[in-house]
């Protein structure tokens, strides 16, 4: 269901029908909450620059390394000295729970140890990489 709202919020906007058949014409864009996708799809129709994407992700950034900060600097700087190992041990199990590929895994977790500092070296990353996997 579409949410409406008082034609006085948006007096700028000549119909809220037209951005209801808009919603309605274009259900691509994932959101969850009706009024979240019709202030985006305003702002798109109102300003040529605006990028509903680009926009929802900085805000979901913001709002995620706000709301998660310990995590947020785990996956944006790594793992630091002395929780190396079960930082990156943690990172990669919940990787493997929400269904990565054990090889994308890899792949991640090399990039992963390239931040963290000093890095892990080779042997130990495929060590914990097996544990996770269980495949040792």
């Amino acid at each position: 269901d579409i949410i409406l709202w008082p034609s006085n919020w948006f007096p700028e906007l000549a119909s809220i029908e037209e951005v209801k058949e808009i919603i309605e014409k274009n259900p691509r864009i994932t959101l969850w909450s009706a009024k979240s996708s019709a202030v985006f799809r305003y702002l798109r129709k109102t300003r040529p620059e605006f990028s509903i994407s680009k926009e929802a992700s900085e805000l979901i950034d913001e709002a995620v390394s706000k709301r998660y900060p310990e995590i947020w600097e785990l996956f944006n700087q790594g793992a630091t000295e002395g929780k190396r190992n079960n930082d990156t041990n943690r990172v990669l199990h919940y990787w493997r729970k929400i269904g990565i590929d054990p090889s994308i895994c890899m792949d991640l977790l090399l990039a992963f140890n390239n931040r963290t500092s000093p890095p892990l070296d080779d042997d130990e990353l495929t060590t914990i990489w097996k544990s996770v996997f269980k495949m040792v």
